[in-house]
């Protein structure tokens, strides 16, 4: 039965007793009214009331016991639940107090073995606690820090650099220098309560020295590779790019950017064979050093020459990680090389052509020579006369042809005259834009202020006239032809590419067409004897090459820039002349077959039959001629002949002194002595001052009477003259 249940049982008896006992009463005391006199219902009355009484009290003593137990039950009941708890709080809070005491230690450890300096310090400095470290540097026991202002201990003032080590009021990150050279990074970390109130702060000292000199290493390291003078470039191990320093970007024309992440092959020009990057491939993934030279390409287009040192980059297990290549650009040594070979080329064809030419130009002269003299044997006979005219035309075209071998190998003997170039361009202008097409226009555009050069006009007028022709058959459908010149001076930077020239002040001549063009090839050989591209009943390929030795005679050079498509330009530079005006032109016509001369002539030639009809030729004339074989035979010649006025002489002879060398021998002698050369074939071995001071009166091989003897008449007038 539950306590409700109970409670109703006993308030329905209580109730039930306190009615009866009521009843009982009621009904005594009405009997008693009817019998006032009877003694006996007092008492039951009474004791009915007292019954009632009691009872009522039993059952309220039941009821407050009952209650009581239930209460005391509940009371014990929470008293064991509480006791569990507590002693299950209690077991956990020792369990807790372990903990904390094992965390503590382990705390305490940690502390004490943590290589950086720590100390905790109050809000005023004052050291709290310290680990091992900081204790072991500061050279003191634990005792003797609790308590005292940090920069007291460790870094005292006069460790510091700079003064007092007192960071207080700095709560960030900063550099402590000792005189001794140890650097510390100091930072530090505020400690605060539940309140966020600073209580104190932990100071942390990490020595860095090792560190700052590792980095300023490192540094040092990466502003040599940064500012190198050879391009450095960094690839993983798949080939992408990873780092390139300033001088790959200044070289290639790519920016860091650009370049991060993709491969090198971004410079290949095709140039450069596929088996030199296998070769490249096999090396450096086998861990081997490759060195090479690649033929790349900018990012503007324009190509250039690397010579590459590639190496792989290991890890501490010998593993490959990635690449490094330093690469050189080499492309101005790869210019100067090629000036080189073409320039020693180009000496080498000059000294063939030369040489054969030389040859050619004796046997000629003995034709030419012999022709005239069977001219006059047969004057009567007209058949004969032009089968005899024939011969000579053909002989002239040979020697024409010799002259431009001469031309070319710079071995002919020329007569400078100090020349103005804008002059001779005006004079010739009508004469070339009549070689050329209708449908070409002539255009110039001269330097007023042009410089003068030293040239022969001849040459010149020669050279501008082949150039005229070339464009023309580069333009055969019409276009532009245009003649420039320029003052301009080539410094020692352009001189080192171009092994043919000095630095100095020139005068630039440019013929440029808008024709055709040329290849890469094509402009290679361009300048060399015989070589043509056009067919062969066109051109004797001998027009340029003859240009070519015009400039070299001159001490110049002579370049090509051209492109397929995109027309040719040609320069010309001329060695500016010390004269300021042109030179008065002193050629004058002679009419040598109604004059004679009169004088002693020494002719000086190896070549025999040669020397044999210049002596008939000039005495022919009504000169005094001896002969000699070399230079030796024609000082003893003149030993026995002082009264000679004239030495003829060839240039180049046998017996170890040329006509240069017996020129200057005869005139130191013989100072009156006046001296004429001639030549098919000079040697630019002998020293430019000998050769200038008696290059001006050169006859060249082959010559007919006529050249010669007004050749040497006017120079016995000029000597007289002078």
């Amino acid at each position: 039965m539950n306590d409700n249940h109970y409670s109703q049982v006993l308030l329905f008896g209580i109730g039930g007793a306190i009615i009866a006992s009521a009843g009982v009463a009621i009904w005594i005391i009405s009997s008693m009214q009817y019998s006032a006199s009877s003694l006996l219902p007092a008492p039951l009355l009474w004791l009915s009331l007292f019954s009632a009484a009691g009872g009522f009290g039993y059952l309220c003593s039941r009821r407050s016991s009952a209650k009581i137990r239930h209460q005391r039950n509940q009371l014990e009941l929470m008293v064991q639940k509480r006791t569990a708890e507590l002693q299950d709080a209690l077991e956990a809070l020792q369990a807790s107090c372990i903990e904390i005491e094992r965390a503590h230690q382990e705390w305490e450890q940690a502390f004490d073995t943590i290589g950086d300096l720590v100390f905790l310090h109050d809000e005023e400095g004052r050291i709290k606690r310290a680990n091992k470290a900081y204790i072991t540097r500061a050279g003191v026991d634990y005792a003797d820090i609790l308590n005292k202002p940090y920069w007291e201990i460790f870094p005292k003032e006069n460790q510091c650099i700079g003064g007092s080590f007192n960071s207080l009021d700095k709560h960030q990150e900063d550099e402590v220098r000792l005189k001794n050279g140890d650097i510390y990074r100091s930072k530090v970390y505020l400690v605060q309560n539940r309140y966020e109130a600073v209580n104190y702060s932990l100071h942390i000292l990490t020595n860095i020295t090792e560190r700052v000199q590792l980095d300023n290493k490192l540094n040092l390291l990466l502003q040599a590779v940064e500012y190198s003078n050879a391009s450095v470039v960094i690839t993983d191990i798949a080939g992408k790019i990873q780092f390139v320093n300033r001088r790959f970007e200044q070289v290639t024309g790519y920016t860091r950017k650009e370049v991060f992440g993709k491969n090198p092959s971004i410079l290949k020009s095709g140039e450069t064979s596929s088996d030199t990057y296998k070769s490249m491939w096999e090396t450096i993934t086998a861990g081997r050093e490759w060195k090479g030279e690649f033929h790349n390409r900018k990012k503007n287009g324009n190509l250039f020459w690397e010579s590459a040192t590639i190496t792989p980059i290991m890890d501490d297990r010998e593993e490959i990680t990635g690449y490094m290549a330093i690469k050189e650009d080499i492309n101005h040594q790869k210019l100067t090389q090629e000036a080189l070979r073409r320039s020693q080329k180009m000496e080498a064809l000059g000294q063939l052509t030369g040489g054969i030419a030389h040859d050619f130009n004796n046997l000629l002269g003995i034709i030419i020579g012999n022709l005239d003299f069977l001219k006059r044997l047969v004057r009567n006979d007209e058949k004969a006369l032009n089968r005899i005219e024939t011969a000579a035309k053909a002989t002239l075209r040979g020697a024409a042809l010799t002259r431009q071998l001469l031309s070319f190998s710079s071995r002919q003997g020329v007569t400078r005259e100090a020349i103005d170039v804008n002059r001779i361009i005006r004079e010739m202008e009508g004469m070339l834009a009549r070689s050329l097409n209708p449908e070409v226009e002539l255009q110039t555009n001269l330097d007023n202020s042009l410089w003068i050069t030293d040239i022969d006009p001849g040459d010149l007028e020669d050279a501008l006239l082949n150039l005229a022709l070339n464009a023309k058959a580069a333009m055969p459908k019409g276009g532009k032809l245009t003649i420039t010149t320029a003052n301009i001076y080539l410094d020692e930077y352009y001189a080192h590419f171009h092994a043919d020239i000095e630095p100095g002040e020139y005068i630039e001549l440019t013929v440029s067409d808008t024709g055709c063009g040329m290849s890469r090839e094509v402009q290679e050989h361009a300048f060399e004897p015989f070589y043509s591209t056009r067919p062969k009943d066109e051109g004797t390929g001998l027009g340029l090459s003859m240009v070519y030795g015009f400039v070299q005679r001159a001490g110049g050079h002579a370049t090509i820039q051209s492109a397929l498509g995109k027309g040719t330009h040609v320069h010309l530079y001329l060695p500016r002349s010390k004269q300021t005006c042109e030179s008065a032109a002193a050629r004058s016509v002679i009419d040598v077959s109604t004059q004679t001369g009169s004088g002693n002539i020494l002719v000086v030639d190896d070549e025999r039959e040669l020397k044999e009809l210049t002596v008939e030729f000039l005495k022919e004339a009504g000169y005094v001629v001896n002969t000699a074989e070399n230079g030796r035979d024609a000082m003893s010649v003149l030993a026995q002949h002082p009264e000679t006025d004239l030495l003829f002489s060839d240039v180049l002879m046998p017996g170890g002194m040329n006509g240069y060398e017996l020129a200057v021998q005869a005139q130191q002698k013989y100072p009156k002595l006046k001296v004429l050369f001639t030549s098919g074939f000079t040697d630019t071995t002998i020293a430019n001052e000998v050769r200038q001071r008696f290059s001006a009166g050169i006859l060249n091989k082959p010559f007919r009477k006529e050249d010669l003897v007004q050749r040497v008449r006017q120079a016995l007038e000029q000597s007289e003259n002078a």
